[in-house]
């Protein structure tokens, strides 16, 4: 390897000793940004998991959805399993990024790389509820058509 003939340092050392304060600010630029990706995930996952636990339109008597039938329903099932699975995946890549040293060397190309994967993969999070959203505010108004207003004694419902 060549060698600077004053201070015997290769390139790599030199580049490291001048860009130090880069690399703490990068260092620490990427932590804060992989937990508030993180925690943002993490919401999105917990909404997605208690949606499918509370589908719109309810269950008959034997524990299946009223609206086992309606297209929208399998809309609304594939992108909910799909935004949750997005979502922890994004998790799981942002905790690789802050588990990993961080060393100046996986700046070039480990770290760029699982950011730009987390962050696809939180877009698609994001998206894909967004979806299931639609879906369930489609098949909400779907079944108050069908079923037409109620009229009780003091107020329509």
């Amino acid at each position: 390897m060549h060698r600077d003939e004053n201070n015997k340092m290769t390139a790599r050392d030199l580049f490291n000793i001048t860009h130090e304060d880069q690399l703490g600010k990068a260092q620490e630029w990427i932590k804060e940004t992989s937990q508030a990706c993180s925690v943002l995930a993490i919401l999105i996952a917990t909404v997605v998991f208690t949606a499918a636990f509370t589908i719109p339109g309810g269950n008959n008597d034997k524990g299946f959805p009223h609206l086992l039938k309606s297209p929208l329903f399998y809309v609304f099932t594939v992108m909910d399993v799909a935004s949750l699975a997005l979502s922890l995946s994004s998790v799981v890549m942002f905790l690789s990024i802050l588990t990993s040293p961080r060393e100046s060397s996986d700046f070039l190309r480990e770290l760029p790389r699982k950011l730009l994967v987390g962050f696809t993969l939180l877009f698609f999070s994001v998206l894909t509820s967004m979806i299931t959203f639609s879906a369930s505010i489609l098949l909400i108004i779907r079944l108050t058509w069908l079923q037409g207003p109620t009229y009780t004694k003091d107020s329509v419902t």
